[in-house]
């Protein structure tokens, strides 16, 4: 039987937890969200009016699960983090510049990459934490692993819920375990490698089988105040996974929608940051962040 959309929302949300943090620090995770989000709409709306230009653009969009990142990016800018082809949400809010990013989508020599990668792969700059990869699906993990086990060092592994089953994404929880390293995988878990959704693919749950290589794990769904408290409770008990229910709005590659998103944590977010009296600030920091990315991308509206 199939889970309801309201069920996996919702699931192991810890209520009310935004009451837990500061007012700094909720609307820090707010503003990262909204300046990628604001980021991605500029962009949809440059390729409605300038399609010749945006048509062969190969553009892995993270709206709907910019949650991940923009927690990660608020409650720990300088662990080391490898990443996958979809990170743009923890690139910016690691400080990238939105100019050297807007530049790598275009293939400018003056991209964050030297107009290399576009929008396909892990973006990487001097100064942010991201490692780079190649676009091969789940290589981040066993590369990330090495690193940790090389440095010593806390480092966190973001993939998706395809790449975290295949083999050698198992064999490195196995791995991190036996050699207690200090690691963090998350997995933003969408229901979807590709097209394919997980009651096609296997019959077991990612937390559960890492459980059993003996990592700490947890599956629970993107609400931000309670990955918040997730991810400081797993960081005391690493090696760990994090499982994230998300739901991104658009494919894999591109701008299409095949049905309305299941939900918008967004805008569910907004709404409980109103609730606790500072709409004005939410309203404000999404005027800005519109402001911004209008005028960064400016000359392709």
């Amino acid at each position: 039987m199939k889970i309801k959309p309201e069920a996996i929302r919702d699931l192991n949300v810890q209520p009310d937890s935004i009451q837990s943090f500061t007012k700094d620090k909720i609307l820090a995770v707010f503003k990262n969200m909204a300046r990628l989000r604001k980021f991605e709409q500029v962009i949809l709306e440059c390729n409605q009016k300038n399609c010749e230009t945006f048509k062969n653009k190969v553009i892995h969009m993270v709206t709907g699960q910019e949650v991940t990142g923009s927690v990660l990016a608020e409650m720990y800018p300088k662990y080391h983090y490898f990443a996958g082809h979809r990170c743009a949400d923890l690139y910016l809010g690691l400080g990238a510049s939105t100019q050297e990013l807007r530049d790598e989508i275009m293939y400018l020599d003056s991209g964050c990459m030297n107009g290399t990668q576009g929008a396909q792969f892990a973006y990487h700059k001097d100064g942010i934490t991201i490692h780079t990869n190649t676009g091969f699906i789940g290589e981040q993990l066993p590369l990330a692993a090495g690193y940790a086990l090389a440095s010593e060092q806390k480092t966190i592994a973001i993939c998706g819920d395809g790449a975290a089953e295949e083999d050698y994404a198992l064999q490195t929880y196995g791995f991190a375990a036996t050699h207690k390293l200090p690691i963090l995988f998350v997995v933003n878990d969408n229901n979807l490698s590709v097209l394919s959704p997980k009651e096609n693919r296997r019959s077991w749950n990612i937390a559960k089988v890492a459980e059993g290589f003996g990592l700490a794990s947890a599956d629970v769904a993107d609400d931000p105040w309670t990955l918040m408290k997730v991810f400081s409770y797993m960081e005391t008990r690493l090696p760990a996974l994090v499982n994230v229910r998300v739901n991104r709005n658009y494919w894999h590659i591109g701008f299409g929608i095949d049905n309305p998103p299941l939900w918008d944590r967004y805008a569910i977010v907004k709404q409980q940051i109103s609730e606790i009296g500072y709409e004005y600030e939410t309203c404000e920091i999404e005027q800005n962040a519109e402001i911004e990315m209008r005028e960064l991308w400016r000359e392709y509206l």
